[in-house]
């Protein structure tokens, strides 16, 4: 309505069916029915023109028909809780004296949300069965990240001067409160920092697209992957497309990509997928779309 707050309500009903002995001559069904009601209310203010916090709480309630030994009917209840402040906002505008790109803004904004989610109902939570997962987590996460922008003036066809993203550079991490107070082995140590993930998107030339983003172990000082993408359009009808991922624990792939307007309210589509650990072509895709 006209009030500062938002309202928001997932609802889901799930039927589950799962045969519950592996060998395939012996049938042990297990049905479940599970309807999940979950009601959020939203506050976000302007603190300043450059800083921002918003604050949600959810309550949910999960209905189960039956839990596991034959228990009967059942409810399980829960909370929720998150806080996110965006800013403060720093800016600075640099003037390059070019005539198509006179002008560009430099933008930095720090983030950081918390999200928790109390152990609450218990004696429900015992009554689901294994089979089925608990969508009430206990959670207690801060999350924190840096958020760069470039914003570029620019003269388009017509002489005018219009504001386009050309660069956008985010780095995120997690940090596990709950995981941070567990007493740590050896063989099990506490381990409350999660990986922190670079995402690069850019388009500093309208023709010209490179985007990167990347996953590091912080426990294990190493990156998992990297993902690399470059595209170009020599004209506005046609993008050409390469992207390689590189995986430390599975794969390497190099994608090629045609995307083609040849023709108006024509659409034609062509990619492959090289393997590059065995050399082979896993996928040779082919599309052609109309759309008026």
């Amino acid at each position: 309505g006209d009030s500062e707050f938002y309202f928001n309500q997932d609802t889901l009903f799930t039927s589950f069916l799962t045969d519950l002995n592996s060998d395939p001559s012996i049938d042990n069904y297990f049905s479940v029915q599970r309807l999940d009601l979950h009601p959020q209310l939203t506050r976000s203010i302007n603190i300043a023109p450059w800083l921002n916090f918003a604050s949600t709480i959810g309550l949910r309630s999960t209905l189960y028909s039956k839990g596991k030994n034959n228990i009967g009917f059942f409810s399980r209840e829960g909370v929720d809780f998150n806080a996110n402040i965006k800013g403060p906002t720093f800016e600075k505008i640099y003037h390059t004296r070019n005539k198509l790109v006179p002008k560009f803004k430099h933008l930095l904004e720090p983030r950081i949300a918390f999200d928790y989610v109390p152990e609450l109902d218990v004696g429900a939570k015992e009554k689901i069965h294994p089979y089925l997962p608990d969508l009430i987590s206990p959670t207690s996460t801060l999350s924190y990240s840096l958020i760069q922008r470039i914003l570029q003036k620019e003269v388009n066809d017509k002489g005018d001067l219009t504001t386009r993203e050309s660069l956008r550079f985010i780095i995120t991490q997690n940090y596990d409160l709950r995981e941070a107070e567990k007493v740590g082995t050896a063989a099990s140590p506490s381990r409350p920092f999660s990986d922190i993930r670079f995402d690069l998107d850019s388009r500093i030339f309208d023709g010209l697209l490179l985007n990167v983003d990347s996953n590091f172990d912080y426990n294990n000082d190493v990156f998992t992957y990297w993902n690399f993408q470059v595209g170009f359009r020599p004209m506005d009808e046609l993008t050409l497309y390469l992207e390689r991922r590189w995986n430390r624990r599975d794969s390497i792939s190099t994608v090629a990509t045609l995307d083609w307007d040849f023709k108006k309210w024509w659409n034609l589509k062509a990619s492959t997928r090289l393997d590059e650990v065995t050399d082979t072509h896993r996928e040779n895709n082919l599309s052609l779309l109309y759309d008026d």
